[in-house]
């Protein structure tokens, strides 16, 4: 359907949105993106898709990249709207330890469902920490303070072993959201480990090396969808 020349044509978006968008279609500076608070980015992002202003998109999604941290759900639910993987990807593992209400909300019934399941993969893989080793574990005597192993197996469980398996189980609280911070959960250990233990401190090594490993692991919520 055509629209008269003459007829005014009301657009949803607010004045401040289509200036902005309208910076983007002419031969002037563009404007300044980080200058603008996060309700006016995400409407102009949406603008940008809707009229497909494509010199406008790709810094859009920049910036809405960096404002992760502080809106990680908010993002997530505009980039699966718009099907921008890279985003999708990005976001979701920021939104891990959202509350289900709010996911139930903000996604549309088949992005939740996918979700679920991205979930679940990372409960899979915090679940597989905790069976690392024993936290009652018997190393090789005389691997406590010696470089090699020794000739048999300690009588009683390594204190010392049983003490940094709290710790890291303490610190991950049982949460999926916290294996983000894997990184500082094991220098808070090691750092508590000091040199007590010579067969501790290759065991921390090694449980953070298979609990990285298991994170890369994890597909990603673009491959649930």
């Amino acid at each position: 359907m055509s629209i008269p020349p003459n007829q005014i044509v009301i657009l949803p978006e607010s004045g401040t949105i289509l200036e902005l968008l309208l910076q983007y279609m002419y031969h002037q500076p563009q404007p300044d993106l980080s200058l603008l608070d996060f309700d006016t980015l995400i409407a102009l992002g949406e603008a940008a898709e809707k009229y497909q202003v494509y010199s406008a998109l790709e810094i859009c999604r920049v910036y809405l990249s960096l404002s992760i941290p502080d809106h990680p759900l908010r993002v997530l639910s505009f980039a699966l709207k718009h099907n921008r993987t890279s985003l999708i990807d990005e976001a979701a593992k920021e939104t891990i330890g959202e509350p289900l209400e709010g996911l139930i909300s903000a996604l549309q019934p088949h992005h939740f469902v996918a979700w679920v399941k991205y979930h679940r993969a990372w409960m899979d893989t915090l679940s597989k920490v905790y069976q690392f080793r024993d936290p009652l574990l018997r190393h090789w005597e005389g691997s406590k303070d010696a470089d090699g192993p020794g000739t048999k197996l300690m009588v009683n469980p390594c204190e010392v072993w049983a003490e940094l398996w709290g710790t890291v189980a303490h610190q991950l609280q049982g949460k999926p959201e916290m294996l983000l911070q894997i990184d500082e959960v094991f220098r808070q250990t090691r750092e508590l480990l000091g040199l007590r233990c010579r067969a501790c401190e290759r065991l921390i090594v090694d449980w953070q090396a298979e609990v990285e490993w298991g994170l890369e692991k994890i597909p990603k919520l673009s491959t649930y969808l």
